[in-house]
C-alpha cells in the first residue's frame, strides 16, 4: 500500500466512517464520546507506529509568551463574536458539572490530538500546503459535529476549526489549541451556546 492510499484510508477510518456510523444511528449517538476516545487511542497508536515524534505532534516546551498569546487570542476570537451575535441561551440547559470536567480534561484534548496534532503530522508527511492543512483540518472537525444535527453548530465548529488550525500551524503547539478548545467549549456550554 502506497503512502497516498494509507493516508486516504486513515482519513476514511478515523474521520469519516465513525461520523457516518453515528449520524445514521448505526452506532448509537449516546456512544459518541466512547467512539471519540477509541478513535483517539487508535490515532495515538498509529502515531507511534508511524514514528511521529513529540515535536511532529506538537508536544514541545516553549520559552516566552507566544503560546499563551495564541491561546488567549484564539479563545477571544471565537467567544467575542459569538457573544455579540446573541448566541447565548440558545440551548435549554447547562450540562452537568461532570460533563465540564470530562470536556476540559478528555474531550477537548482528544479532539485537538485528532484534528490538529495527528492530522497535521499526516498532512505534513504528505507535503500538503499549510492552507490545505488548515482547511482540511477545519472541514473534518466541522464534519465530526454533524452528529448533532444542527447546521449552526457545524458552521460554528468550522470557523473554530479554522482558528485552531491556524493557531496550531503558527505555533506547532498542542497545548495552545487544547487550552483554547477547552476554554471556549466550557464557556460556550456555560452560556448555553452549544
Amino acid at each position: 500500500m502506497g503512502p497516498a492510499t494509507r493516508f486516504l484510508l486513515t482519513i476514511l477510518a478515523l474521520y469519516i466512517a465513525p461520523v457516518l456510523l453515528i449520524s445514521t444511528d448505526t452506532i448509537p449517538r449516546t456512544w459518541r464520546f466512547g467512539v471519540l476516545i477509541a478513535v483517539t487511542l487508535l490515532a495515538w497508536t498509529l502515531s507511534y507506529l508511524r514514528r511521529y515524534g513529540r515535536e511532529a505532534l506538537g508536544f514541545r516546551c516553549y520559552a516566552g509568551s507566544q503560546p499563551a498569546v495564541w491561546a488567549l487570542a484564539s479563545s477571544a476570537i471565537l467567544l467575542l463574536p459569538a457573544s455579540a451575535m446573541g448566541l447565548s441561551r440558545r440551548l435549554p440547559s447547562v450540562p452537568p458539572f461532570w460533563f465540564f470536567v470530562f470536556f476540559v480534561l478528555i474531550s477537548a484534548p482528544a479532539q485537538e490530538f485528532l484534528y490538529r496534532s495527528f492530522l497535521f503530522a499526516q498532512m505534513k508527511e504528505r507535503n500538503l500546503r499549510p492552507v490545505t492543512r488548515i482547511v482540511v483540518s477545519a472541514g473534518l472537525f466541522a464534519f465530526m459535529h454533524v452528529v448533532y444535527r444542527d447546521g449552526l453548530t457545524v458552521a460554528m465548529t468550522f470557523l473554530a476549526g479554522l482558528v485552531w488550525a491556524t493557531a496550531y500551524h503558527r505555533t506547532g503547539s498542542f497545548a495552545v489549541v487544547a487550552f483554547s478548545h477547552a476554554a471556549v467549549g466550557a464557556v460556550a456550554m456555560h452560556l448555553r451556546m452549544i
